[in-house]
């Protein structure tokens, strides 16, 4: 079946969404409803001791079917059922958690198959599963509904096939006809999402036994009028599906405000977190719920935050469902995608990037030969299963470098949540590889984002520092439009108001003394961390740089305990939290630091080593603040100013010097302002010319 761009986006969505909801799920399970202030994460744990990330046994489950399905075999027929089971079979042996039904189902089968000295097969599933039923009494769990969602896939071009596989699939374990139901309902939902965009779950109604539509009509209304936590019954099929679909039709959608970082794709994150704090089977009702929202809103909706983490049976990760996906659409067809992108001209573009040296732009030609020290790769194009060496983080992005609605429908959020994406990356001490093919488009355009954000200028401002190290970079319209309808401000003038008053209070009892027989009052310190605030604004400072230059003393100077540092992180976020660390030196009651120059060449030893081109500015304009008055006070005072000071003029002079040659450095570099370190050169210069009188405090 020929689908378009968007509908193979959606198609994909199926499987990586519903997973994502399985392991989002996956440490709640069991556990009681969550109310809304309380976190939802893909953190792991629960009560099976679940890695971040990794599915259970719904997506194994699943997985099995779409691995038959991408041989291109017919869901209905007997030998692909029979490969299912003995896929599901083996992997139950040694699974950490399969459903009890199913469990009971796939023993008894295997036990059958051994007495007949046969290989375990359809037949013997659903004899299996018949004799469950009648003897438990009911066999309407949830665990065929869990696994369908891959069915739909093989079946987009047929609905009529579509119900015959889904019921004949769910009664592989699940004798009870409801089940069946389910399934189907649920299947016809995700084949129309996937080739329309909608979510409607009403879309199957009609094609039901005319005796169940009322039933199952009846079931649907009941889930739109209340909430997921309301099914409390959820390890019965029925009220899983409601409460999956009660957790998509009562989240509401979001309206596109890419200024604010809203995108109607958010959807898809909050209705699964709905579906998780429903509470009780929570992997199971999410997981049938991202199957749905998957084909509604596509792969490139899922967050790339979780699909960085998302794995699990049989060793499989977020590229994988993809790739499982694309071959059940295929029809088992091979993927005859050329990875070596014969015809694409020069694929050797590669630059830092101008606003931050540890993000490294470029084409896939940089794949071959990884730039010194990077581990992690954002990929915005399809790239070989084996691109990156092991030990290297790879994610995929979903982005088509197109023109139009129809080719990259979530664009907005990608470009969003890419750059997010890279931000973490480099928290978290990554080096990152940011490429696409040529780098003429997608490449430039999440780069151009991403400095936007770290210097907190307009995005044509970033946009043209891309351009001026990437040749021929030069994004496609409907990137630069996404971009300018994300325009950062400049400034966030509550954050900068609030630090400003915690900078204050923190040093409220310290002044700068003035000179002898000077009978004015102390300067109050706060002008100093003003003026270096002032500094790193000048010369285009972010709002956490900014921040920064306001606290940075707060921990050398005031926080003995580290209780500060905590509070930093609490109050204006970890990457003020850094860059404040950074900044501070170490004490002079610290071991070993008692003695000037010792203490301050471990901190020119990490400055030099210092690659954060927001921490070399903070430092370098509190440096340059501090010149500029040790020099407004020489040319006031004189000599006599050095006796102010506990290290004297040689040793001021020496460790000025060495700041000078240290941020020359890194200006040839790219990682401080030339103009700023000509200005601490002069002054260093003018100090210079003030040596003390009769050799007094000259150490």
């Amino acid at each position: 079946m020929n689908l378009t761009t968007a509908q193979r986006d959606r198609a994909y969505g199926v499987l990586l969404a519903s997973a994502a909801g399985d392991a989002l799920g996956a440490p709640y399970e069991f556990g009681p409803p969550l109310g809304p202030e309380l976190p939802v994460g893909m953190v792991g744990g629960g009560s099976f001791g679940w890695e971040p990330g990794e599915w259970t046994d719904d997506t194994a489950m699943a997985i099995a079917i779409a691995e038959v399905a991408a041989t291109g075999a017919d869901l209905r027929d007997a030998t692909a059922q029979d490969a299912i089971v003995a896929r599901w079979h083996d992997w139950a042996t040694t699974a950490t958690d399969v459903g009890n039904q199913t469990r009971a189902v796939l023993t008894a089968a295997g036990r059958a198959a051994r007495r007949d000295n046969d290989a375990i097969g359809a037949r013997h599933a659903r004899t299996a599963a018949e004799h469950h039923h009648h003897h438990a009494g009911r066999s309407a769990g949830n665990g065929s509904l869990m696994r369908t969602a891959p069915v739909a896939l093989a079946f987009l071009h047929d609905e009529h096939a579509l119900i015959e596989a889904a019921t004949a699939i769910s009664a592989l374990t699940h004798y009870d006809p409801e089940a069946g139901e389910a399934c189907v309902l649920w299947c016809l939902a995700i084949r129309n999402a996937v080739l329309t965009g909608k979510l409607d779950l009403r879309a199957g109604l009609p094609l039901l036994p005319a005796a169940r539509r009322d039933v199952w009509a009846q079931r649907l209304d009941d889930a739109e009028s209340r909430r997921p936590a309301a099914f409390d019954r959820n390890g019965w099929v029925v009220q899983a599906l409601q409460g999956a679909w009660s957790a998509i039709a009562g989240t509401p959608v979001p309206v596109d405000d890419p200024a604010a970082g809203v995108f109607v794709a958010d959807h898809l994150r909050l209705a699964l977190e709905a579906a998780v704090r429903g509470g009780r089977d929570t992997d199971t009702v999410a997981a049938i719920a991202g199957g749905l929202l998957g084909a509604g809103h596509g792969a490139s909706a899922v967050p790339a935050g979780w699909r960085r983490v998302l794995h699990g049976w049989p060793g499989n990760r977020a590229r994988d469902l993809i790739t499982l996906a694309t071959s059940i659409v295929e029809g088992g067809a091979p993927d005859r995608f050329d990875f070596g992108f014969r015809g694409f001209g020069r694929l050797d573009a590669l630059a830092r990037h101008p606003y931050d040296e540890g993000l490294w732009i470029g084409a896939v030609g940089a794949l071959h030969t990884l730039p010194p020290g990077v581990d992690a790769v954002v990929s915005l194009c399809r790239v070989g299963p084996d691109a990156v060496p092991a030990g290297v983080e790879l994610i995929e992005v979903r982005l088509i470098d197109q023109d139009g609605a129809e080719q990259n429908p979530n664009l907005g959020f990608v470009l969003h949540d890419t750059t997010t994406l890279i931000q973490q990356l480099r928290r978290e001490g990554r080096t990152v590889l940011l490429h696409c093919v040529q780098a003429h488009s997608r490449t430039p355009a999440v780069a151009a984002l991403y400095g936007a954000r770290c210097r907190a200028v307009p995005v044509d401002t970033a946009l043209a520092a891309v351009c001026a190290v990437l040749p021929g970079a030069n994004p496609i319209a409907s990137f630069r439009d996404a971009l300018h309808a994300m325009h950062t401000p400049p400034m966030f003038p509550d954050a900068l108001a609030a630090a400003t008053g915690y900078a204050a209070r923190a040093h409220a009892d310290q002044i700068r003394k003035r000179g002898p027989g000077d009978d004015r009052p102390g300067i109050p310190y706060v002008s100093h961390l003003l003026g270096v605030a002032g500094l790193v604004l000048e010369d285009g400072g972010s709002t956490e740089e900014v921040i920064a230059g306001l606290l940075h003393d707060v921990l050398e100077d005031q926080d003995p305990l580290h209780v500060r540092a905590a509070e930093i992180e609490h109050h204006f976020g970890l990457d003020v939290r850094l860059l404040v660390e950074a900044c501070s030196g170490p004490k002079e009651h610290d071991p070993g630091m008692a003695e000037y120059r010792t203490r301050k060449q471990l901190y020119l030893d990490y400055l030099a080593d210092q690659h954060s081109t927001g921490a070399i500015r903070v430092s370098l304009a509190d440096k340059v603040h501090n010149a500029r008055c040790t020099v407004n006070d020489l040319e006031a005072d004189g000599p006599d100013v050095w006796d102010r000071f506990n290290a004297g003029f040689g040793d001021q002079l020496w460790w000025y010097r060495a700041l000078v040659a240290i941020f020359a450095t890194h200006s040839d570099a790219g990682r401080a302002g030339t103009a700023r370190v000509g200005e601490l050169r002069r002054l260093v210069a003018r100090m210079a010319e003030f040596g003390p009188r009769g050799g007094s405090n000259g150490k």
